[in-house]
């Protein structure tokens, strides 16, 4: 489908580029729903990337970028060479995906650049950081936010991937496109009815330690024996210290540790599953989060086990489609767990209205349209012939 007002007659497509030093190239949000998205709207997408080869993929240009040395490489070095890459591509727009690049932002700016900065988190995150010693958090989150300051002020939008993160940017420069669920992608009941699934629970996602791995593995360690229940646990552990202790604590015979999924295989964890599981601790960010993890988990038709925190238990108590615990009591999340998987008939019905509720309230083309209509506006005035910066109404 090609958006139309993203050609003009006679005229070559626009040029988008897409920066991102820290994200995987194939990124849920990046990739699969932003840059494919733009690229069969009619635009010419070029993703700048930590991708071995330069390649095509879905219309979009993937253009290789190596891997750093570490984080401190990762922010100067590597960020330089991408600032060069995309400059070679005289795009007509330029979206940056991570804080370190607002520096590159700020250069694109003064080539006279048009630049869009998407937030996927807020700086409160910077709390949870364990590779952030604690002394530092406080300077590296208050230089975070000045940074973001000067890009609220130099660059031509914002994108905000929660309502909340919309809140800390002036209202006429910035845009909410959320992370919601593309639900055809996650189609998954019409082709494994639940009874036929094994007894499974899924949860794919980050495994760092607020996203509770230890609390998840001794919940299934305390199931009973006769359930015969498994954990599909989907991610990559960024500390391999974290991940030997994972793997070598009581319960962890009962897990599957599938490592980093990508798009097919996130289907094929979901779909072989009866129950998802976003057991995160209550820390500052995620009590401020959206549950994307888990909107995903109800698109897929799963009832869930969630934490019990306010944005979240809105959520399932309005759809009543899961089960709330305290994620720091593995008993409670057993408890839930084995709730849910005795009783399929009654996790189908929460797993169906979960679904539905995606459909009608969660889906990712509303987003997507948003979108689309931010890089409409900020490409007419160009071609009208006119330098002034868009003002994207806020969603």
């Amino acid at each position: 489908m090609q958006h139309p007002s993203s050609r003009v007659a006679g005229e070559a497509a626009r040029r988008i580029v897409i920066l991102t030093t820290v994200h995987r190239p194939f990124d849920v949000r990046i990739f699969h729903k932003q840059a494919r998205g733009l690229a069969q709207a009619g635009y010419d997408v070029a993703l700048i990337a930590r991708t071995p080869r330069a390649e095509v993929i879905d219309g979009v240009r993937m253009i290789a970028l190596p891997e750093p040395r570490n984080r401190l490489d990762r922010g100067l070095r590597l960020a330089a060479r991408a600032l060069r890459v995309a400059l070679a591509q005289r795009a007509d727009v330029y979206h940056l995906h991570d804080p370190e690049l607002i520096w590159v932002g700020l250069a694109l700016k003064l080539c006279g650049k048009r630049v869009v900065y998407d937030v996927h988190e807020e700086l409160a995150l910077m709390r949870d950081r364990a590779y952030v010693p604690a002394l530092a958090r406080g300077v590296l989150t208050a230089g975070l936010w000045a940074f973001e300051r000067l890009a609220e002020t130099a660059f031509d939008a914002i994108v905000a991937a929660t309502p909340l993160i919309a809140e800390h940017f002036r209202a006429g420069r910035t845009v909410t496109v959320r992370n919601t669920p593309r639900a055809s992608e996650l189609a998954i009941a019409e082709a494994r009815p639940y009874g036929e699934r094994p007894m499974r629970v899924a949860y794919v996602g980050g495994l760092a330690a607020y996203h509770n791995v230890a609390g998840m593995i001794d919940a299934m360690r305390q199931l009973p024996a006769e359930l015969g229940a498994r954990l599909s646990l989907g991610g990559d552990f960024r500390d391999p210290a974290a991940e030997a202790r994972a793997r070598g604590q009581p319960g962890a015979e009962r897990v599957d540790f599938e490592g980093w999924a990508d798009r097919p295989k996130v289907i094929s964890i979901l779909g072989d599953a009866r129950v998802g599981l976003v057991v995160y601790l209550p820390t500052e960010n995620v009590l401020r989060s959206d549950p994307i993890k888990f909107l995903e988990m109800m698109a897929a038709g799963l009832p869930l086990v969630a934490t019990d925190i306010p944005r979240w238990r809105e959520l399932v108590s309005r759809y009543d489609c899961g089960l709330l615990v305290d994620a720091r009591d593995p008993g409670a999340i057993a408890a839930a767990l084995e709730t849910l998987l005795r009783d399929p008939a009654r996790a189908e019905a929460m797993g169906r209205r979960g679904r539905e509720a995606v459909l009608r309230d969660h889906e990712w083309a509303a987003d997507e349209a948003r979108l689309l209509a931010l890089y409409d506006r900020l490409l007419a005035p160009r071609r009208r012939g006119r330098a002034a910066a868009p003002s994207p109404a806020p969603a």
